[in-house]
């Protein structure tokens, strides 16, 4: 089957899937170039003298039909025409495409962007990025743009946020725990909340983690307001003014002009109380927008971190046989995505800083099958190899179930 999808440029793209015997075969292009790029999988036999075994030949449909479903979903359509279709499409807040999704930070400024006077940085708090849409409706959603409205509306800081907002708004905020003992922000203990299935669960872990510190909402971006998209408009003199004069200044992050000072004023893991700097400059680097493929594009805003961190899909995991981790997982097994899409692994990490407890939760969660192969992780490091891109002193930070397994795309 062929599949088409315009891109940014205005160039279409075109994508083939076909088999050939036991083998599963990707070949796509641009429909006004001669250069083809493709690859081939031969596929195994799945499920041997089990009922619902399948030969290798049979695998290698059953993966082009799962992928031809997963494009379509990212905005790939059959015709040329549909591929126009798709990025003209009005976006209706309040129905908005299975496939959009808003763009990210980046992570690598560039040096003239880093030594440019006119960069300037707000502090980079470590949460759980949600999407508040305000139209005609009220709705919650993931990064990944997965609607968690049922689980997360009652939520005072979220509610809050939403009823500061006017309609015809798409705000992405940073969802927050910062603890009493030291006052830093928790990414496990706000998603324990975050991350929840259950509305009653996430009250329940809601309330109980309270006793320990308090909640935030930060924003962070304004991309609709007044039912048009704003992206496309300076973040400092237009973004920036609407979502502070929205929010009433509500957790809005001040502009940080001297952001090297303030950073290494920061430095060291036992003063700082941040995780890093976003760092922004004026005009069009600035822009953000979304996407209609599913997969999030990284524009108008770049980290600037003391540590590293990626996204990663763990495979499989492996039990402790001795020690402390004897019985609990605690070899974790990382991949991601290439650039061409191929799913690459990158070696493997321990349990990280995940406390006992959290050890066994994780461990209880996996055997129940209520935390499934492929799942997603917060990885921190130091660097990536050069030949293998393996991290050096990987450490688990927490699940990410507001993260797809796609997402995971290893772009340094």
């Amino acid at each position: 089957m062929k599949l088409y999808q315009k891109a940014k440029t205005g160039k279409v793209k075109w994508l083939e899937l076909y088999t050939e015997g036991d083998d599963f075969c990707t070949r796509w292009g641009l429909t006004d170039s001669d250069k083809v790029q493709e690859t081939r999988k031969r596929c195994k036999p799945m499920n041997v003298g089990r009922a619902n075994a399948t030969t290798a030949a049979e695998q290698a449909v059953a993966e082009m039909e799962a992928k031809i479903t997963k494009r379509k979903k990212q905005g790939y359509t059959e015709s040329l025409d549909g591929a126009d279709e798709v990025v003209t499409t009005e976006i209706d807040l309040d129905s908005l495409p299975e496939s959009f999704c808003p763009c990210k930070p980046a992570k690598d400024p560039s040096k003239k962007l880093v030594d440019d006077p006119g960069t300037f940085g707000q502090v980079k708090r470590n949460g759980h990025c949600l999407v508040l849409v305000k139209g005609k409706a009220e709705r919650i959603y993931s990064r990944g743009m997965e609607e968690l409205t049922e689980f997360l509306c009652d939520i005072p800081e979220i509610k809050g946020a939403l009823d500061h907002m006017k309609d015809g708004t798409m705000l992405i905020a940073e969802f927050c725990f910062v603890k009493n003992s030291n006052g830093k922000d928790s990414p496990r203990c706000s998603g324990h909340v975050a991350r929840k299935k259950n509305h009653d669960e996430a009250m329940e872990n809601y309330n109980g983690l309270l006793k320990e510190g308090h909640f935030d909402l930060v924003p962070l971006d304004l991309m609709f307001h007044d039912w048009k998209f704003i992206g496309n408009t300076d973040f400092l003199t237009n973004r920036y003014e609407l979502m502070k004069k929205m929010m009433g200044g509500r957790n809005v992050l001040p502009i940080i002009r001297d952001w090297q000072a303030f950073f290494e004023e920061h430095r060291g893991e036992k003063e700082s109380d941040i995780e890093g700097l976003v760092l922004r400059n004026a005009g069009e680097k600035s822009f953000i927008h979304f996407t209609l493929n599913g997969k999030a594009d990284k524009a108008g805003s770049w980290k600037w971190k003391y540590v590293f961190e990626d996204d990663f899909i763990v495979l499989r995991a492996e039990k402790g046989k001795s020690g402390k981790h004897a019985g609990f997982y605690a070899q974790f097994f990382l991949a991601q995505y290439d650039s061409k899409g191929e799913l690459v692994e990158y070696g493997k990490c321990g349990g990280g800083k995940l406390k006992h407890d959290e050890l066994k939760q994780l461990t209880e969660d996996i055997d129940s099958g209520r935390l499934k192969f492929p799942f997603v992780i917060e990885v921190e490091y130091q660097s990536r190899q050069e030949d293998s891109g393996c991290c050096e002193f990987p450490q688990f930070i927490r699940v990410r179930d507001d993260k797809k397994p796609e997402e995971c795309v290893f772009d340094l």
